[in-house]
């Protein structure tokens, strides 16, 4: 520390502090980051707990939380006071067409839909009014052919009609299954949200 009262040039003016810490009753230095504010902590997550916890408005662009917690029990929410707002939501979209040679089957747009809370499949014939395909949504744990179960019946689809199917059961995977006693064609779309 400098002592010397009459050293005021900066390169003079230095000065180390120490804290003493509870846990191990030891004295250590305090660090200070570049811009000379101190670290509290070399530790990436602070535990801390609290009790009436009243901080100012967070703003996202600067802000971000994270809470864990195995008990938590917050006061109610009230318009006047509180306020909660969607971050950001994403989506996906995917479309394929293809032919369906008769007497055959055809699998369309297998999805990761693990990433979304939200699945469609939009099914559309595009064949002619007396071509009909069989539809199946199939679901998986893993994308390969021998997983795949079908998520509800079967339905049939006469040309120039529309269905659309959704995952009733939560799986990691899922596509159309079309199946065709003529030449047929059909277009599918996807869509997930987060």
């Amino acid at each position: 520390m400098n002592d010397h009262i009459f050293n005021t040039p900066i390169k003079h003016l230095l000065m180390t502090g120490y804290g003493k810490s509870e846990q191990d009753d030891f004295f250590t230095s305090i660090v200070t980051d570049e811009a000379g504010r101190m670290i509290l902590s070399n530790s990436l997550n602070i535990e801390t707990q609290a009790n009436a916890l009243d901080i100012r408005s967070l703003d996202w662009l600067q802000d971000s939380a994270t809470i864990t917690t195995s008990d938590m029990d917050i006061r109610s929410l009230t318009g006047e006071r509180d306020s909660l707002a969607l971050a950001g939501q994403s989506f996906a979209e995917a479309t394929e067409s293809g032919t369906i040679v008769a007497l055959s089957s055809r699998n369309f747009l297998p999805r990761d839909l693990s990433a979304y809370r939200q699945n469609t499949f939009y099914v559309r014939n595009t064949s002619a009014l007396s071509v009909s395909v069989s539809i199946n949504l199939q679901i998986a744990p893993i994308n390969n052919d021998s997983y795949y179960v079908n998520d509800g019946s079967s339905y049939n689809l006469v040309g120039g009609s529309i269905a659309i199917f959704q995952p009733s059961q939560l799986m990691r995977y899922a596509r159309i299954r079309v199946s065709a006693l003529l030449l047929a064609n059909v277009t599918v779309y996807y869509f997930g949200q987060t």
